[in-house]
Parts: C-alpha cells; sequence; structure tokens
C-alpha cells in the first residue's frame, strides 16, 4: 500500500472518531466523567513531570545509531539515529502527562507493560504508581539497555525490564495478574487481536487493558472495534490515541468515545 493511501486511512479513520466522540459534557457515567474529568480534562500538574520532560529531551537528542540486528531490521529500526526514532515512536510529554494522571487515579498494585522501547513510558507509569510490580517488555535489546539506565536516573529500581518476544513473555506468565495492562508494539490488527485475547485472561476482574496508537491504521482501528463487541469488555472509552478496555461489570456498560472540549466546544451548551 502506497503512503498516500495509508494516510488517506489514517484521515477517514480519524474523522470516523471525531464524529461519533463526546466531550465530557455529554458523559452520563459517574466513574468516566471523572475519571475523564481527573486524567484527560485536567489542569493539575505534578512534580515528577519535571522528570519525565526530562527524559524525553535526553532520549530525542541521542545521537548514536540504534543497533542492526534480526530483531531491529524486522521492525525497521536498524541503523536509524536513537534519537530520531524516539521523535517519532514515544509519547510526547504532554500524553505522558495524561498517563501518569491516568494511572495515578486508576491506583493499580501490579503493571504490565508491552513494548517498553526506550523507557519513557516505564518511568511514568512507574513514578505514578510506585506499584508493588511492574513487568515492562521489549524485544529490542539495546532498547532494554537504555531503559534500564533511564529508570534507575528516575529512581525507579521497581521496574522489572524482560528482554523478551512478546508471545514467549506472554507463553511464560499466563497465571500472572495484573491490574493494569498497557499493550504499546507491533502494531497490526492480527498481532493485537491475539495479544489482547491473552492479556484479557491476565487482567484482574476491576482491571483496565490501555490500546495504544489505535487510530494509527485501518486494521488497528478494526481490531479496537472487534475488541470493544468482546464479552469480557463491558465497558470501553476510545480517545485520541488510546482505547481502554475496562473488566469491571459495575461500572456503566457500553463503547464510548471522549474527544477534549477543545475540539467539540459546542457540546458545553448544546
Amino acid at each position: 500500500m502506497s503512503g498516500i493511501s495509508q494516510f488517506l486511512q489514517k484521515i477517514v479513520v480519524y474523522l470516523r472518531y471525531y464524529f461519533k466522540a463526546n466531550t465530557r459534557y455529554r458523559f452520563h457515567s459517574p466513574y468516566l466523567f471523572h475519571l475523564i474529568e481527573s486524567c484527560f480534562d485536567a489542569e493539575r500538574n505534578y512534580y515528577d513531570f519535571s522528570t519525565l520532560g526530562e527524559n524525553y529531551l535526553h532520549l530525542v537528542n541521542r545521537n548514536e545509531l540504534i543497533s542492526v540486528d534480526e530483531f531491529s531490521q524486522k521492525r525497521n529500526q536498524g541503523g536509524l539515529l536513537i534519537g530520531a526514532f524516539a521523535k517519532k515512536a514515544l509519547h510526547p510529554p504532554a500524553q505522558l502527562h495524561e498517563l501518569y494522571r491516568l494511572v495515578k487515579y486508576l491506583k493499580p498494585v501490579s503493571i504490565l507493560e508491552l513494548g517498553a522501547c526506550l523507557g519513557s513510558s516505564s518511568v511514568c507509569l512507574a513514578l505514578a504508581s510506585k506499584s508493588l510490580q511492574q513487568d515492562s517488555v521489549e524485544g529490542n535489546g539495546q532498547f532494554v539497555d537504555i531503559a534500564k539506565k533511564l529508570a534507575a536516573k528516575s529512581n525507579c529500581s521497581h521496574i522489572h525490564f524482560h528482554h523478551q518476544d512478546f508471545r514467549k513473555f506472554l507463553s511464560e506468565n499466563r497465571e500472572t495478574k495484573y491490574d493494569f495492562i498497557m499493550l504499546d508494539g507491533d502494531h497490526s490488527k492480527a498481532a493485537t487481536l491475539e495479544y489482547v485475547q491473552i492479556l484479557l485472561q491476565m487482567l484482574n476482574d476491576k482491571g483496565v487493558l490501555l490500546l495504544d496508537d489505535i487510530h494509527w491504521s485501518k486494521g488497528m482501528h478494526e481490531a479496537w472495534l472487534e475488541l470493544t463487541l468482546l464479552d469480557s469488555v463491558p465497558c470501553s472509552l476510545e480517545t485520541s490515541r488510546w482505547g481502554l478496555l475496562f473488566k469491571d461489570r459495575t461500572l456503566s456498560q457500553g463503547r464510548y468515545s471522549y474527544i477534549q472540549a477543545g475540539f467539540k466546544p459546542w457540546q458545553r451548551y448544546v
């Protein structure tokens, strides 16, 4: 598929999301309204935000090359400058702030991150939660080394980094349960559907599963829509970048889409 076709597909995917999304003023679920107000429509800052910003700048300014090996070649990473790759792949500080607020709001005791990349999101999760258990999985060994050093610099010694393929980690840890799971890697429809079916079984009954980049491609958005229809997912929340799957059956059931108030200001009055 050509780059132009992919770009047009992304526009179509985003427009579909935009037209169905609502601002907080049209959310009647008390839980989701409070979550949105606390995490996504919030202005509260935390001291940890300075650490997140410093880490981001540190990574995007790195000048060494990504090592060429089987994994990096398969992911089209090998030979790229780490800093240039980081600018495209990492969550920018504003989104890390939202992730931080979300995790602080949810208060998970155990966290699984699939796709640690260079460690900025790993540190964000760790600073927000102070969880007793955080497993962060990454397939690029060079990235794991960088992430470990970033975590040490940020005083996040409780993160357990695993240099493993996602499938291998999941096959070896099927019985482990988590309160919060973040899937950020292998952005294809088939892989996403495969992983999430397994991850939902590893998620505690009150847990939340976050999918990154659900509008990244037509296939990713199709996967997201299919997952929201699962019987094991009574409630879901679609945002501009993430998709949240809730297992808690006490929540208001439904498939919800949220957009910040500035994108649909009329909803405050109409």
